[in-house]
């Protein structure tokens, strides 16, 4: 008889193959030559790779990968304000709870695949904390793990406003004579 135990957080029993039977998660072998018995765990979808890029004074592109080990996943992203956050207790949920991004399937594929949203309608510069979130049916992932299965923090912070010079700035006269000529020179 043979038992067997999931190594990752998460992990539950899936299916035994090459056993004579199975009764209640044992497998059941008789021995009389080599054979080989397996055992398959299944577990929540993993998030890894999290980074922000692109970012702007209101925008910003978040990207994850997903492994949705085989099962059907989807995905979003969640992000909130630094200050929300301490405010929360520094978490994604409480008095000011993170934004959800909208909810879209990978797949379940057996490999991590790519992720990403862009977000828009930030605030200029100011400190957002942002998580990957998959879900399959047997859980949700949220955000990366640590090997001591801790959540990894993920941050960035939007650039100021554009500022727009009016009046007698430095440079304005040279770009003054750059529009003359132009308009001259019919460019």
């Amino acid at each position: 008889i043979l038992t067997a135990q999931p190594t990752f957080p998460g992990s539950v029993f899936g299916a035994w193959s090459g056993c004579d039977a199975v009764n209640g998660g044992k497998c059941e072998v008789t021995m009389v030559e080599a054979r080989t018995v397996r055992v398959r765990f299944d577990s929540r979808p993993v998030v890894s790779e999290s980074s922000a890029s692109e970012i702007t004074s209101s925008t910003v592109k978040l990207q994850a990968k997903v492994d949705p080990q085989g099962k059907a996943t989807s995905y979003r992203f969640e992000y909130i304000t630094e200050a929300d956050w301490l405010a929360n207790g520094e978490s994604f949920s409480g008095a000011e709870p993170a934004t959800q991004g909208k909810s879209v399937p990978i797949g379940s594929g057996l490999h991590p695949a790519p992720g990403g949203i862009k977000v828009e309608g930030l605030e200029p510069s100011t400190t957002y904390r942002f998580r990957g979130v998959a879900t399959n049916d047997l859980g949700t992932a949220e955000g990366e793990r640590d090997s001591a299965d801790e959540e990894v923090e993920r941050s960035f912070t939007t650039f100021p406003p554009p500022q727009v010079f009016e009046g007698d700035c430095p440079g304005n006269e040279a770009l003054r004579m750059s529009r003359a000529l132009a308009t001259k020179e019919g460019l």
